[in-house]
């Protein structure tokens, strides 16, 4: 078991104001400002006070600059249940130039991989077999004791 960290590094308490205020400046300093956005602070600190309205203005900002970005795409896919194209546009491997790998050789793995997997579950199997015939032969010889010894207090 691996500890988990606890550094300042590795996660900044948000529970207070002081922790909230950080998270929105750091947003508007990296995140919106590679946009092309820059908020105030006063609008930053409204939003980490929880004020009414404040953290949603600064969202409705961000969602119209990323529908500029996203432009008409946004507008071909948006209402549809189903997604035309793949989430991933281009498979790593492809994208480094390599040359993927030849359909029989995955289809070889594919298959290699099943029948190890029908393998492993026919020895699970077995053991489960064995593992109830055991239970059955236990319970028969509880029976069987316990019917002797209600036939020795019966008497």
């Amino acid at each position: 078991m691996v500890p988990q960290a606890r550094t300042p590094l590795a996660c900044s308490p948000a529970n207070g104001l002081a922790g909230k205020q950080y998270n929105w400046y750091t947003l508007n300093q990296r995140v919106f400002r590679s946009l092309g956005l820059s908020f105030t602070k006063q609008q930053l600190s409204d939003a980490a006070s929880a004020i009414p309205g404040s953290a949603e203005s600064i969202l409705k900002v961000l969602r119209a600059r990323l529908q500029d970005e996203v432009g008409p795409q946004a507008e071909r896919t948006e209402g549809k249940g189903v997604e035309e194209e793949p989430c991933v546009d281009v498979i790593p491997a492809v994208r480094r130039g390599e040359a993927s790998p030849p359909p029989a050789i995955v289809e070889g793995d594919l298959v290699a991989h099943l029948q190890q997997t029908i393998e492993l579950l026919g020895v699970k199997i077995s053991k489960m077999e064995q593992l109830l015939q055991l239970k059955d032969a236990k319970i028969q010889a509880l029976m069987e004791k316990l019917q002797t010894q209600q036939a020795m207090h019966s008497y």
